[in-house]
């Protein structure tokens, strides 16, 4: 649901008097603005009469020391308020560059303008206001540009950073700005007056469950997240304490390079993998059918219940739906079952899928597994059986042609 929905401006978002911090989840894309979306909020700002509104962001809060400052994970808007923090710190560094120049509103205005950027844990370590994904080095990026705008942070070393946008955007906005005025310092006050009276609309919402159900009534024009995208993120979080991001985020892309790089097919698999083997998973209340409103909370609920377990089941689960789906490596030589499949395919027997993923999955229920001879003696009957549907119209296709033979153990994912 959603918690609070306030319409602010940007000074008010970057309160100088509170500590709140926003965190870009590792599931965000890299940061992708170029050239012309960077003019387009920079013109805009300077030609809009009153103050300009700068769009939506989504948070959730993950606050966990509430005497440390506010946490917010950024959900949605990460373009736009890494573009506008980069914008923020070219006036600064512009601002220092001449602070022999600089009176006392200027002096104030600058240290104000770096409270909007950095600030003080309760150790009174300097961070960043804004933490940017790791994704294409934009964090280190990021933080290498604060620290050459005279922030007093340490980033780490990274090589090329002036081919990367992050740099590019930072060192765009001081062309930009230098040509407003020949006077730079008026420039500055121009632009940065004009940005923090700017106005974003901040929603918080409770969970990301409710991010993505708000992402599809607001339409956004950019590319949504997917629950796909989300479960992703809930995977990663509970690795941090668990299993390690890294080891976490290598078996992910292991399972969807497995499935394809096709979304449906992704989304089906999810929905397929849950509705096959429901019954030996960690209890989902309320959740018979996987359905793809339903993805987030079946695998949020799984994926904290045991999330090492089911991403062992979900990588194996992912290797047999390679095969079902035809997503065959290179050098794999196809035997009668792959064959089998194929034909399969061509009489449109995708409702069999999760079948299938039972049945070759069974070494995993702790029941004897079929071989590969025997399923395909399986897959040449469902392609019969497809064949007289397909003429016939019998039986229907609501009909169904899974049912779990054993009843649900609560206890875990594997039978007794």
């Amino acid at each position: 649901m959603i918690k609070s929905v306030t319409n602010t401006q940007v000074y008010a978002l970057l309160s100088t008097e509170s500590q709140v911090r926003y965190e870009i989840p590792t599931y965000q894309r890299e940061y992708s603005w170029s050239k012309a979306q960077w003019d387009a909020l920079f013109d805009d700002l300077l030609e809009s009469e009153g103050q300009h509104f700068l769009g939506t962001i989504i948070c959730i809060n993950t606050t966990v020391d509430v005497l440390d400052g506010t946490t917010l994970e950024l959900v949605d808007g990460q373009q736009r308020m890494t573009t506008l923090s980069l914008l923020l710190a070219a006036i600064y560094d512009l601002m220092r560059q001449h602070q022999n120049d600089l009176d006392d509103d200027d002096i104030a205005q600058r240290i104000n303008l770096r409270k909007r950027l950095v600030s003080k844990d309760t150790g009174k370590t300097l961070r960043t206001r804004l933490l940017p994904q790791v994704q294409a080095g934009n964090r280190d990026d990021y933080l290498n540009v604060l620290a050459q705008a005279g922030m007093d942070i340490h980033p780490p070393k990274v090589s090329y950073l002036g081919v990367r946008r992050v740099k590019k955007c930072f060192a765009h906005f001081q062309e930009r700005i230098r040509a407003v005025d020949s006077d730079v310092l008026a420039a500055c006050r121009r632009v940065l007056t004009r940005a923090e009276q700017a106005v974003m609309v901040k929603i918080e919402v409770d969970s990301h469950a409710d991010a993505f159900v708000l992402f599809e009534s607001l339409n956004n024009r950019g590319t949504p997240l997917t629950p796909i995208d989300l479960i992703k993120n809930s995977l990663l979080k509970a690795a941090a304490t668990n299993m390690g991001v890294d080891a976490a985020f290598s078996k992910w892309n292991e399972l969807l390079a497995d499935i394809s790089d096709d979304y449906s097919a992704q989304e089906r698999f999810f929905r397929h993998y849950y509705n096959a083997f429901k019954d030996v998973l960690p209890p989902v209340p309320k959740t018979p059918v996987a359905t793809r409103s339903s993805l987030i909370h079946i695998y949020e609920t799984l994926i904290e219940a045991d999330l090492p377990r089911i991403l062992e089941a979900l990588l194996q689960a992912g290797r047999d739906y390679q095969r079902i789906i035809g997503n065959l490596e290179d050098d794999h030589a196809p035997n009668e079952l792959d064959d089998a499949l194929t034909e399969l395919a061509r009489v449109q027997g995708a409702p069999s899928h999760i079948l299938l993923l039972r049945l070759m999955g069974r070494t995993a229920l702790s029941t004897p597994g079929l071989t590969d001879n025997e399923l395909a003696g399986v897959t040449r009957a469902l392609t019969s059986f497809f064949v007289r549907r397909n003429l016939t119209g019998f039986p229907q296709t609501y009909g169904g042609l899974f049912t779990a033979a054993q009843a649900p153990n609560k206890d875990g994912m594997n039978h007794n």
